[in-house]
Protein backbone atom coordinates (compact mmCIF):
# COMPACT_ATOMS: atom_id res chain seq x y z
CA UNK A 1 0.00 0.00 0.00
CA UNK A 2 2.43 2.43 0.90
CA UNK A 3 4.71 1.72 -2.35
CA UNK A 4 1.41 2.59 -4.03
CA UNK A 5 1.06 6.03 -2.26
CA UNK A 6 4.25 6.83 -3.17
CA UNK A 7 4.10 6.23 -6.21
CA UNK A 8 1.03 8.21 -6.96
CA UNK A 9 2.71 11.33 -4.80
CA UNK A 10 5.28 11.04 -7.42
CA UNK A 11 3.25 11.48 -10.22
CA UNK A 12 1.42 14.00 -9.05
CA UNK A 13 4.41 15.98 -8.29
CA UNK A 14 5.63 15.58 -11.96
CA UNK A 15 2.24 16.47 -12.80
CA UNK A 16 2.83 19.81 -11.07
CA UNK A 17 6.26 20.56 -12.04
CA UNK A 18 5.64 20.16 -15.60
CA UNK A 19 2.58 22.64 -15.25
CA UNK A 20 4.70 25.08 -13.37
CA UNK A 21 7.10 25.06 -15.85
CA UNK A 22 4.83 25.71 -18.92
CA UNK A 23 3.35 28.82 -17.26
CA UNK A 24 6.84 29.75 -16.07
CA UNK A 25 6.81 30.04 -20.15
CA UNK A 26 3.70 31.26 -20.43
CA UNK A 27 4.87 34.78 -18.09
CA UNK A 28 8.11 34.62 -19.72
CA UNK A 29 9.98 34.36 -16.68
CA UNK A 30 13.13 32.26 -16.27
CA UNK A 31 13.43 28.37 -15.84
CA UNK A 32 14.95 29.13 -12.64
CA UNK A 33 12.01 30.68 -11.00
CA UNK A 34 11.03 29.46 -7.94
CA UNK A 35 7.32 29.33 -7.27
CA UNK A 36 7.11 31.53 -4.58
CA UNK A 37 9.19 34.29 -6.91
CA UNK A 38 6.95 33.95 -8.91
CA UNK A 39 3.65 34.29 -7.26
CA UNK A 40 4.20 37.10 -4.85
CA UNK A 41 3.62 39.93 -6.99
CA UNK A 42 0.15 38.07 -7.42
CA UNK A 43 -0.02 37.51 -3.75
CA UNK A 44 0.82 40.99 -2.91
CA UNK A 45 -1.78 42.33 -5.60
CA UNK A 46 -4.46 39.97 -3.83
CA UNK A 47 -3.46 40.81 -0.35
CA UNK A 48 -4.14 44.89 -1.34
CA UNK A 49 -6.91 44.23 -3.63
CA UNK A 50 -9.48 42.99 -0.30
CA UNK A 51 -8.17 45.75 1.46
CA UNK A 52 -9.25 48.12 -0.95
CA UNK A 53 -12.28 46.18 -1.20
CA UNK A 54 -13.12 45.83 2.45
CA UNK A 55 -12.30 50.02 2.82
CA UNK A 56 -14.68 50.54 -0.05
CA UNK A 57 -17.44 48.16 1.63
CA UNK A 58 -17.30 50.33 5.00
CA UNK A 59 -17.10 53.63 3.44
CA UNK A 60 -20.21 52.66 1.22
CA UNK A 61 -21.60 50.90 4.99
CA UNK A 62 -21.07 54.34 6.47
CA UNK A 63 -22.45 56.55 3.70
CA UNK A 64 -25.25 54.26 3.99
CA UNK A 65 -25.68 55.40 8.24
CA UNK A 66 -25.54 58.54 7.41
CA UNK A 67 -28.29 58.55 4.86
CA UNK A 68 -30.14 56.73 6.69
CA UNK A 69 -29.38 59.05 9.93
CA UNK A 70 -30.23 62.00 7.56
CA UNK A 71 -33.65 60.88 6.55
CA UNK A 72 -34.73 60.31 10.23
CA UNK A 73 -33.22 63.64 11.16
CA UNK A 74 -35.56 65.18 8.54
CA UNK A 75 -38.58 63.09 9.41
CA UNK A 76 -38.16 64.63 12.53
CA UNK A 77 -38.02 67.67 10.93
CA UNK A 78 -41.26 67.29 8.93
CA UNK A 79 -41.13 68.59 5.19
CA UNK A 80 -39.41 71.54 4.31
CA UNK A 81 -40.95 74.52 1.53
CA UNK A 82 -44.55 75.70 0.89
CA UNK A 83 -46.29 72.62 2.37
CA UNK A 84 -44.40 72.77 5.80
CA UNK A 85 -46.56 73.26 8.47
CA UNK A 86 -46.15 76.22 11.05
CA UNK A 87 -44.48 75.51 14.22
CA UNK A 88 -46.48 76.99 15.93
CA UNK A 89 -50.56 76.86 17.87
CA UNK A 90 -53.09 78.01 15.33
CA UNK A 91 -55.71 79.97 16.79
CA UNK A 92 -59.06 79.73 16.47
CA UNK A 93 -61.18 82.35 14.58
CA UNK A 94 -62.31 84.91 17.13
CA UNK A 95 -58.83 85.34 18.23
CA UNK A 96 -57.54 85.97 14.63
CA UNK A 97 -60.16 88.29 14.03
CA UNK A 98 -59.52 90.53 17.17
CA UNK A 99 -56.09 92.44 16.90
CA UNK A 100 -53.43 91.75 19.77
CA UNK A 101 -53.33 93.62 22.98
CA UNK A 102 -50.87 94.65 25.01
CA UNK A 103 -51.27 93.83 28.69
CA UNK A 104 -50.74 97.13 30.62
CA UNK A 105 -48.52 97.32 33.35
CA UNK A 106 -50.39 97.53 36.29
CA UNK A 107 -52.29 94.42 35.17
CA UNK A 108 -49.15 92.58 35.07
CA UNK A 109 -47.59 93.83 38.09
CA UNK A 110 -51.49 93.68 39.96
CA UNK A 111 -51.56 89.86 38.37
CA UNK A 112 -47.97 88.82 40.09
CA UNK A 113 -49.27 90.38 43.48
CA UNK A 114 -47.35 93.51 43.51
CA UNK A 115 -48.54 97.36 43.41
CA UNK A 116 -50.88 99.20 45.01
CA UNK A 117 -54.30 97.52 43.76
CA UNK A 118 -52.06 93.95 44.45
CA UNK A 119 -51.66 94.48 48.46
CA UNK A 120 -47.78 94.25 48.01
CA UNK A 121 -44.62 95.30 49.42
CA UNK A 122 -44.64 98.63 47.30
CA UNK A 123 -48.42 99.22 47.60
CA UNK A 124 -49.26 99.11 51.56
CA UNK A 125 -50.31 95.75 52.30
CA UNK A 126 -51.96 94.84 55.44
CA UNK A 127 -49.88 95.70 58.77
Amino acid sequence: WAAERKESFESDLGAAEAAFSALRLFLGEEALTEPEQLFEPLHKFLVRFDAVAKEVEDAARESARQEARQARRQAKQGPKGPGRLPNRILLDESARSQPAQRPDVTDVVAAAGGGAAGGGAAGGGAA
